[in-house]
Formats: C-alpha cells, structure tokens, sequence
C-alpha cells in the first residue's frame, strides 16, 4: 500500500488493522496462495516472519496484559477438526510467577482422551522438571530414565571443573546383556554413602574399606574349665565395630544375616592338659562336625603349647557366637592377656 489505508474503510466499525504510511516495502504480504509474510513478500510457510537485521531479532511477542499472578499466555498447536478440541495437540505456554515478576515455560501435549497436560516446565529459577510441576534441582524427575546407546558413549556421567568424572557404561555396547561399569575418570577414589555417612571407599589403589563392617577381637585371661569364657575373664577389647560384642554375655550378635568368620586362640597351662576350643552358635556346639574345633596335642611335655581355628558360618540376623573350652586342665594368662582371643568378622 502507498498510502495509510485502514480497515474501517472495509467497513469495520473500528480500525482493526493500521497499516503506517511509512512501513517499509513488504511489511506485510498476502500472496496468492493465501500465505502471509511479514517482512518477505515470499513466505515459505502459512506464515513466515523475516528480518535482516543483526544481532538478536524478537520476531514474535505474545502478550497477556492482565499482569497478575498466575496470568499466562499460550500458543497451542491443534490437530483436529474442532477449533476448541485439544485432540492431537501440544501447547507452549509462559506463566506468570504469582509472587513476583518470573515467569515459567510449560510445555503441554494432548493424553490419549485430548485432555492438555503439563509435561515439562522450565521455572523461573531456571530449574527444569518433567513429570513435576516444582522441580527444586536443575533437572528433576518424577518416573523412569531410559538412556539408548548406539555408540561409545557414557551412560550417565558427571564431571567437575578441575577434570574428574564419574560414569555409568557397558563394556560393549553392541551386545544384549553387557557387564555394566562404574568407574571414576582417572584415579579418583569411589565413595558410597547412605545419608551423610560413608559406608563403603574404594580408593585409587583399589582397596576397599568398609568402616561399619561388624568386626571384633577381644583378648581375656586364663579361667577352669569346661566352660565359656566367663565375663570376669574378659579383660581386653581391641575392636568392636558396631559394638556386637559384649564382655558381660561373651556372645558376638549378628547384625544381619551373612557369611561370618570367626577365630580363636589360647594358651594350656600345664604339662599333659587336653584342651578343646570351641565355637557355639545360639548355645550349640558347632565342633560336632569337625569344623570349628581345635584339640591341644595329648602328651606334649611343654605347657605354651598355643591352639588356634578358624570357623565360618551362617548366621541370620540375631543369632549369637559363643566361644568354649573344655578338656582337662585350665587355660593359661592369669596376668597377660595377650595369650588368648576370640575374633571375628562379616565376610558377606
């Protein structure tokens, strides 16, 4: 148009379009196949919005003026014969913070009964969510992630600024059921947490330390037997931790159910004794089936003849680990109690 020209002239009763006198060329176009370009006279699309201008161009603004909390603006697209059905659709809209100045972007997709809803949102705050309208980290998720891969690439990986990395990866990824990885960028050591407490560390090195793994070992002094070590013979706690043991029973109690292994030690005090030791579990006799008993050797003229075993057993959580001597004759250490012990630990 050359010349201001408005649509009350096509008989609108108030000036619906204002086309400026001063507009330039092509400001907006019609053409023949009924596409609009604004800014081109040769639209590609039903609409299309050029600019030759540098830098940063706000093509489009899509306004609410109400201003209020909670106030939002949507551009919709619609795939249905209905100009108000959602069926076959998705909408953009941005949303006004209700207490301040922000906005959030939600993006909406149409559910199989062409009801809009929320999939993802993008806060003011810059944190995104899917599944979740108040996400409170900078990605958070309410359902399953799911990640394909088709070539060498990390499952899931985090780096720090100084370099490290963490990540998740087959060891092949071509096959159906790989051996999954979890490995640290270089030498960085490997932590496991539960809460704010450290169970497990692998280190650098790869040695591995569990600081609440039950353990413990306990020393005590020579006593008359047959018997189990009597709570006045205990005299020395050299670990115990979860403090499983206790001095005043002599009982180990397991924690959790497991493979536990348990050792023992003492020292006869006179020429000739028999001495048996033995480990009982929930007050039976475990040594009935040659596992966990140790006999002194009969005849043996010295009297510092030392006996040492080892036993492994199945506990279930609660069950409880005694340690007993018998025979004939006592156990050595009225003074020192480093002769004799009785240990043990959680193997897994």
């Amino acid at each position: 148009m050359s010349n201001a020209r408005d649509l009350a002239d096509l008989g609108k009763s108030a000036e619906a379009i204002d086309v400026d006198a001063s507009a330039p060329a092509d400001s907006l176009n019609l053409d023949a196949s009924g596409k609009v370009g604004i800014g081109t006279d040769s639209p590609n699309g039903k609409t299309e919005i050029a600019s030759s201008a540098t830098g940063n161009v706000l093509a489009l603004q899509l306004s609410n003026s109400a201003g209020a909390g909670s106030d939002s603006v949507t551009l919709r697209f619609r795939n249905s014969t209905s100009s108000t059905s959602a069926s076959g659709g998705s909408e953009i809209t941005g949303l006004r913070d209700t207490s301040n100045n922000g906005g959030s972007l939600l993006l909406k997709t149409a559910s199989s009964i062409g009801t809009m809803t929320e999939r993802m949102r993008i806060d003011s705050s810059g944190n995104v969510g899917i599944g979740t309208s108040s996400p409170t980290q900078e990605l958070e998720v309410a359902g399953t992630i799911r990640s394909s891969l088709s070539a060498a690439d990390y499952s899931i990986g985090a780096t720090t600024s100084g370099g490290g990395g963490f990540f998740i990866e087959p060891d092949d990824y071509t096959a159906a059921n790989p051996t999954w990885e979890i490995r640290t960028y270089a030498n960085e050591p490997l932590a496991f947490q539960m809460g704010n407490s450290e169970r497990m560390r692998i280190d650098s090195a790869g040695r591995v330390t569990m600081p609440y793994q039950p353990a413990f070992v306990a020393n005590w002094n020579g006593f008359s037997i047959p018997s189990l070590v009597p709570s006045s013979a205990w005299t020395n706690v050299q670990v115990n931790r979860g403090n499983h043991f206790s001095t005043s029973t002599g009982r180990f109690v397991a924690p959790v159910g497991g493979v536990y292994v348990f050792f023992g030690g003492f020292l006869r005090n006179n020429t000739n004794d028999v001495l048996r030791g033995d480990f009982l579990v929930n007050g039976t006799n475990m040594g009935g089936n040659g596992s966990a008993q140790y006999r002194t050797s009969e005849g043996y003229s010295g009297y510092n003849l030392p006996a040492t075993h080892t036993g492994m057993f199945q506990l279930s959580a609660n069950d409880y680990v005694e340690y007993y001597v018998d025979g004939s004759g006592s156990v050595y250490g009225p003074t020192d109690d480093t002769y004799n012990i009785f240990g043990g630990y959680l193997l897994g």
